[in-house]
């Protein structure tokens, strides 16, 4: 559930979505983020049966989360001010159900169940637990459904070996940027066994896991209801707790993407600015483009221009691989620059209409690429910057 400050990030959105004249990209793009703020962070947890997915799910969101035992179909964990459940029959069709009785919700015999729970976790986040009869070839269709659901994808495993890595090697490469791989019984194994599970999982290629994390779930969550006096220190030695923080860092860091995004938007688009009207000039050639007042405005335009693609540079230095992001967003900076500079210390003669759409244009194109961040896009951004160069050269 998003706090005040992404309510009126999300209102702000919303309402310029409604009024604002935008081009259908960016549109769809807008009410895609939209969605997302409007939305929990969805968490995937998949894997072979048996594994440990439920217990696991239990250890990290606690007894409220009430995550169901074998015999369910795939289902997710949703908030809700008080316990029922949504299913998905054979059909296609849907039956809402009251309370929390599983017996109840499992009489359907739905394909899928949707989970309401006033789990306090589920206001930021919702899960799925992926559910199937094991076999590789289900798997190899389950996995990338489960991975293109949601925003970080966990794959749940005693050892990653072979037949599951050409498994997780189905879902696309684009799914797997915040994938977590979690060996769910580590405590299960002796150490250097555990150690060589380890590096297996390391050294397998194309696995495009951001962190393997070995935890003792069932041991952790057994210890949440114990009284023992060494619970808190067992907790901390079977890693569910650093897991824990560790999703949730990354809950937060994604959200905050998302609200950045939005501001991004909000400040091409949320509050136009008006532009003054010059005095039409007489001239000897009625078809020539006339130069007025706005000649030094589009100089400084392009020495603005000039000026960034050298910092530019410095980025690329200092950030190396990481400094795609960096250049996109200096590049959509930039234009929004030129389109003030141009709007507010110029008047609409034709040169600098020219320069100030050329600058709009690419502001425009420069907020998709922040929002979709393909991989080329900051090769593509230092393009449409020089050409927006160009045309300030010509205009002035």
């Amino acid at each position: 559930m998003p706090t005040t400050s992404q309510d009126d990030v999300l209102q702000r959105l919303n309402a310029t979505l409604e009024r604002a004249p935008l081009p259908d990209r960016l549109r769809l793009s807008g009410q895609a983020l939209a969605e997302r703020l409007a939305s929990p962070v969805r968490l995937s947890f998949m894997g072979r049966p048996g594994v440990g997915k439920t217990t696991l799910i239990r250890a990290l969101f606690g007894p409220g989360a009430q995550a169901l035992n074998g015999g369910a179909p795939t289902y997710e964990l949703v908030y809700g001010d008080a316990p029922w459940a949504r299913v998905t029959l054979e059909d296609g069709t849907h039956c809402d159900v009251d309370g929390a009785d599983v017996e109840d919700i499992l009489a359907f015999a739905p394909v899928f169940i949707e989970l309401h729970r006033p789990c306090p976790d589920l206001r930021s986040v919702s899960v799925l637990e992926l559910v199937t009869d094991g076999s590789p070839a289900e798997l190899s269709v389950a996995a990338p459904w489960a991975a293109k659901r949601c925003n970080i994808p966990i794959w749940c495993t005693k050892a990653f070996d072979a037949r599951e890595a050409q498994i997780w090697s189905k879902v696309p490469a684009a799914y797997k940027d915040h994938a977590i791989l979690v060996l769910t019984q580590a405590d299960t194994v002796p150490s250097q066994e555990l150690v060589a599970r380890l590096d297996q999982a390391y050294e397998t290629e194309g696995t495009g896991f951001c962190i393997i994390a070995p935890v003792a779930a069932e041991h952790a969550l057994n210890m949440q209801v114990s009284d023992s006096t060494d619970a808190e220190a067992v907790l901390a030695a079977s890693g569910i707790g650093a897991l824990r923080a560790e999703i949730f860092r990354r809950v937060h860091q994604g959200r905050q993407l998302d609200l950045d995004h939005a501001e991004i938007f909000l400040s091409r688009f949320e509050k136009p600015k008006a532009r003054k009207l010059s005095k039409p000039r007489p001239s000897s050639q009625p078809n020539e483009l006339q130069k007025g007042d706005g000649s030094k405005a589009l100089k400084s335009g392009a020495e603005l221009v000039q000026q960034q693609a050298q910092e530019m540079l410095i980025d690329i230095e200092e950030f190396g691989p990481f400094a795609t992001g960096k250049i996109v967003e200096r590049c959509l900076e930039t234009a929004n620059k030129l389109v003030d500079l141009i709007a507010d210390d110029t008047p609409i003669d034709a040169p600098s209409q020219l320069a100030h759409s050329a600058a709009s244009d690419a502001a425009d194109m420069l907020l998709l690429m922040t929002l979709e961040n393909t991989a080329d896009a900051a090769e593509d951004a230092v393009h449409l910057m020089l050409q927006v160069k160009r045309e300030l050269d010509l205009a002035a």
